[in-house]
Protein backbone atom coordinates (compact mmCIF):
# COMPACT_ATOMS: atom_id res chain seq x y z
CA UNK A 1 0.00 0.00 0.00
CA UNK A 2 1.39 3.08 -1.42
CA UNK A 3 0.50 6.44 0.91
CA UNK A 4 0.87 9.97 0.60
CA UNK A 5 2.13 12.13 2.59
CA UNK A 6 3.71 15.34 1.71
CA UNK A 7 4.27 18.86 3.70
CA UNK A 8 4.66 20.87 0.76
CA UNK A 9 2.72 23.77 -0.03
CA UNK A 10 1.54 24.91 -3.07
CA UNK A 11 -0.79 27.78 -3.72
CA UNK A 12 -3.12 27.85 -6.67
CA UNK A 13 -5.77 31.19 -6.67
CA UNK A 14 -9.57 29.31 -6.71
CA UNK A 15 -11.10 30.28 -10.38
CA UNK A 16 -13.50 32.74 -10.41
CA UNK A 17 -13.74 32.58 -13.79
CA UNK A 18 -12.96 36.14 -14.78
CA UNK A 19 -9.27 34.88 -15.64
CA UNK A 20 -8.40 32.38 -18.39
CA UNK A 21 -9.49 28.56 -17.59
CA UNK A 22 -6.84 26.86 -19.73
CA UNK A 23 -3.71 28.76 -17.73
CA UNK A 24 -5.91 28.05 -14.08
CA UNK A 25 -6.15 24.20 -15.22
CA UNK A 26 -2.62 24.15 -16.14
CA UNK A 27 -1.60 25.03 -13.00
CA UNK A 28 -3.95 22.85 -11.21
CA UNK A 29 -2.17 19.76 -13.29
CA UNK A 30 1.03 20.74 -12.28
CA UNK A 31 0.44 20.90 -8.58
CA UNK A 32 -1.15 17.87 -8.51
CA UNK A 33 1.48 15.98 -10.57
CA UNK A 34 4.48 17.65 -8.29
CA UNK A 35 2.20 16.22 -5.61
CA UNK A 36 2.60 12.77 -7.59
CA UNK A 37 -1.80 12.86 -7.85
CA UNK A 38 -2.09 13.12 -11.66
CA UNK A 39 -3.07 9.34 -11.92
CA UNK A 40 -6.26 10.83 -10.27
CA UNK A 41 -7.44 12.71 -13.32
CA UNK A 42 -7.62 9.37 -15.45
CA UNK A 43 -10.34 8.23 -16.97
CA UNK A 44 -10.24 4.92 -14.66
CA UNK A 45 -8.04 3.36 -11.65
CA UNK A 46 -5.12 1.90 -12.88
CA UNK A 47 -4.83 -1.85 -11.92
CA UNK A 48 -1.77 -1.60 -9.54
CA UNK A 49 -3.51 0.97 -7.38
CA UNK A 50 -5.89 -0.99 -4.25
CA UNK A 51 -9.33 0.50 -3.98
CA UNK A 52 -8.28 2.17 0.15
CA UNK A 53 -5.31 3.73 -1.58
CA UNK A 54 -7.82 5.01 -4.52
CA UNK A 55 -10.17 6.85 -2.32
CA UNK A 56 -7.31 8.32 -0.20
CA UNK A 57 -5.74 9.61 -3.91
CA UNK A 58 -9.07 11.60 -5.19
CA UNK A 59 -9.73 13.01 -1.61
CA UNK A 60 -6.70 14.14 -1.51
CA UNK A 61 -6.52 15.59 -5.10
CA UNK A 62 -10.36 16.74 -4.94
CA UNK A 63 -9.19 19.30 -1.41
CA UNK A 64 -6.22 20.63 -3.62
CA UNK A 65 -8.30 21.22 -6.62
Amino acid sequence: MTRIVSNAKFAVEIFNGSGHFGMWQGEVLDVLLQQGLDIAIEEKKPDKVGEEDWKIINRVACSTI
